[in-house]
Formats: structure tokens, sequence, C-alpha cells
């Protein structure tokens, strides 16, 4: 995937969704063959490297706290990095700073990177947590699910639900409609968030959308 194409489609996306007067919001740490993709909805608004005077790297959690806690609870993040996020306020962010913080997370190898939702016909980027029922999720390969999903258009998806059925390889999902009394493992519709990450033999083309169950 050429990043540079992405950057810009995400710009485009905040011109026609987003608020007008901040930058898109898009990723940032290891992008070749990284160990861990964690897929988050920052909220760009909350973001200080969504400020056009901002002139560092553009990617999630810039200036905020808490989400680095789930990185150093998971022996994925430095302590010492760590300590300095949480002694500083956002607008003591730099753009130094920012890259610092980044090397680490590429030093992890793990790539970190934006997403949206489709909520009353507008895509959008909000935080997980206000995803609610009814909101469409759109994901490219290799992104995390978000949440329990009922898979409403798919392309050549595929997910790791080995936890579910014992499985070894990835089971392909479709976006079709089975009776009610369906087995949960046999449910090949739906996504479920525990277990829930796309293929690694997907391309980037091969894209899904989906329904907040």
């Amino acid at each position: 995937m050429d990043l540079e194409i992405l950057k810009n489609e995400y710009e485009k996306m905040q011109k026609i969704y987003g608020d007008k007067t901040l930058k898109s919001i898009n990723f940032g740490g290891c992008d070749t063959n990284p160990d861990i993709c964690f897929v988050f909805m920052n909220p760009t608004s909350k973001n200080i490297a969504s400020e056009p005077s901002w002139d560092g790297i553009r990617a999630p959690w810039i200036g905020t706290k808490n989400i680095w806690d789930l990185f150093v609870a998971t022996n994925l993040f430095d302590a010492d990095i760590y300590n300095e996020i949480k002694s500083k306020k956002a607008n003591e962010w730099d753009k130094e700073f920012a890259e610092k913080v980044y090397d680490e997370v590429k030093r992890n190898k793990m790539f970190i990177t934006n997403n949206y939702v489709i909520r009353d016909g507008i895509k959008q980027s909000i935080d997980v947590k206000d995803v609610v029922i009814g909101d469409i999720i759109e994901l490219e390969s290799g992104n995390k699910v978000p949440a329990d999903l009922r898979l409403i258009d798919v392309k050549n998806l595929s997910i790791d639900e080995s936890v579910l059925t014992g499985e070894s390889k990835p089971k392909n999902k479709l976006d079709i409609t089975l009776p009610k009394e369906t087995e949960l493992a046999e449910r090949d519709n739906i996504a479920k968030v525990k277990r829930a990450w796309l293929s690694d033999y997907q391309t980037e083309k091969d894209a899904f959308r989906c329904d907040f169950e």
C-alpha cells in the first residue's frame, strides 16, 4: 500500500466529513511488516496534531495520556517515555517529542492508524467506546474489528476464529442472511471483537463494511 496515497485519502475525507478547520489524523509507527496493527477511532479534535499549525507527524493520540497505559501495561512501550507522556499537558507536546514517542512505537514493531464510522450517512472518526447500534464500520485488511459486528458488504474477508472453533486456518466470511437458530460458530456473517483480526492473506484492496450488532 502506498502510504502517501493513503494520507491524501485521509485528508480528502477530513475535508468532506470532518471539521474543515482541522487536519486529518492518519497513522504512525512501523509501516513495514509490523507485528501488531492497532486501529483506533481517535477523535480528531482531541489530537493536537490535527491543528493546522502543527508541523510534526499526524498520528493517533498525540497530546493524550490514557491510551498509552495500554501499551506499557502489555510491555509494548518504554516505561521512561511513558512517564514523560504522563507528565506532559497536551500543549507541551512538540514535534520532537511526538517523533520520540512514535520511534518507540516503531521499535516495538507496532503500526497505529485511525479509523472511521458511517453514522446517519456521514463518515466520521469517533472513539471506539462511542460506537453504537446502527453505526457502520468501514475497515480494510489488517484492521482489528472494534465491536461485535453484523457484516453487510464483504469482499475476500477471512477472520481468525481459532478461539471459538479450534480451527487453525482463518474462516471465510460472507454478507449473507442466516436463520436465527444458526450456531455461533457457524455464523459466517458476523465478526466478534475478541478474535476479529483480518487475515494476513488479504490484500489492501479487500475491504468490508459492517453494522454494529
